[in-house]
């Protein structure tokens, strides 16, 4: 019986890359929501007075952004890396990677991308978890594997 991938999200992960050669990346924990990039490629418009149609031509591509919402840990060096990437307008590498249809981490490909990163604070709740969201704003291209 087939596995509905709708369902298959749970072990989807962000990875941050510490900056050393070799670079070695770290899952950022309490991540409880990903939204993947969105890549757009701006139109640019060729159209003269002589025409009947629009006519353009498409861009160089954007990768877009990554938006993770967290779980805060206050003491946890890695969530602590991105507030200080976000401080410092760090250029840092990352990954994402993807489960496949039998939910095996990492067997559905990972992105590896460059990316600066803005940390917000979410609302706080009476009984409720202290979160962030951070927006991952990808910098050249993608690499997939």
């Amino acid at each position: 019986m087939a596995t509905d991938p709708e369902v298959l999200t749970n072990l989807t992960v962000l990875k941050r890359g510490n900056g050393a050669t070799p670079e070695v990346f770290t899952a950022v924990p309490g991540v409880f929501n990903i939204t993947a990039p969105k890549p757009t490629r701006p139109k640019i418009p060729l159209t003269d007075l002589l025409d009947t149609a629009v006519r353009h031509k498409l861009g160089i591509r954007d990768n877009g952004d990554v938006q993770i919402q967290y779980h805060w840990m206050p003491t946890d060096a890695t969530q602590q890396g991105l507030e200080n990437d976000d401080a410092a307008g760090t250029l840092r590498n990352f990954q994402l990677s993807y489960p496949d249809e039998n939910n095996v981490a990492g067997a559905g490909g990972t992105d590896a991308f460059a990316a600066y990163v803005v940390v917000g604070r979410e609302p706080y709740a009476v009984n409720g978890v202290q979160s962030r969201m951070a927006t991952i704003s990808i910098s050249g291209p993608i690499t997939e594997s």
